[in-house]
């Protein structure tokens, strides 16, 4: 799928398979939310982490606590350099009070990259969401393990033709069930800020 006005947009098809698409964004990009100091880091390929922001679900039960991050990434084409490519990841874990990762209960989550092409008269908004994972014997899945559950929402390809896009990750529709006391806690759209883009 692409739009052409100012500028043209592709998205990635290899990473739209299982995805859907919505055209309701996630709320405005960082309301309420803690955003984790976060320089710029090289990945493999050419892949910057633009920003990461990470924020508690809920609050703390004996002792444990579930976090919530939205991670955003562009990725410089190598067949041109006025193209890129943007990709939302999120990232749900819990831990202890300390900081010590533990596994949690059961997890629902899901990503999402969005982009607003803001050059337009009508700006135009698009909505990518991930795949909805989930984790945990008590819904029927494997165990969740002791990690940073991280899932990947499809990307968007960008070609830079003089005009402004907004993109943002998402991490939508959370809920974690705590070890130990067996507690769901549940949060609101995570956002991170918005990076202004050329397109």
């Amino acid at each position: 799928m692409h739009f052409r006005r100012r500028a043209q947009l592709f998205i990635t098809t290899a990473t739209l398979l299982g995805a859907g698409m919505s055209g309701i964004a996630a709320g405005p990009a960082g309301a309420s939310t803690t955003v984790v100091p976060f320089a710029a880091s090289p990945q493999a390929n050419g892949t910057i982490e633009i920003f990461h922001t990470c924020k508690v679900i809920g609050s703390a039960v004996q002792g444990i606590e579930a976090v919530h991050c939205a991670d955003l990434f562009r990725t410089q084409e190598s067949t041109s350099f006025s193209s890129a490519s943007y990709t939302a990841e999120n990232e749900v874990l819990c831990q202890t009070t300390g900081g010590t990762l533990v596994e949690c209960a059961g997890i629902h989550e899901q990503p999402e990259t969005a982009l607003l092409e803001t050059t337009n008269i009508h700006p135009q908004l698009l909505v990518l969401k991930g795949s909805l994972g989930v984790c945990g014997v008590r819904f029927g899945h494997s165990a969740c393990g002791v990690r940073r559950v991280i899932n990947a929402a499809p990307s968007f390809q960008i070609e830079s033709l003089g005009g402004s896009c907004n993109v943002w990750a998402v991490s939508a529709g959370d809920s974690v069930v705590l070890p130990k006391s067996g507690v769901t806690v549940t949060a609101p759209n995570l956002a991170t800020p918005h990076a202004i883009e050329p397109c």
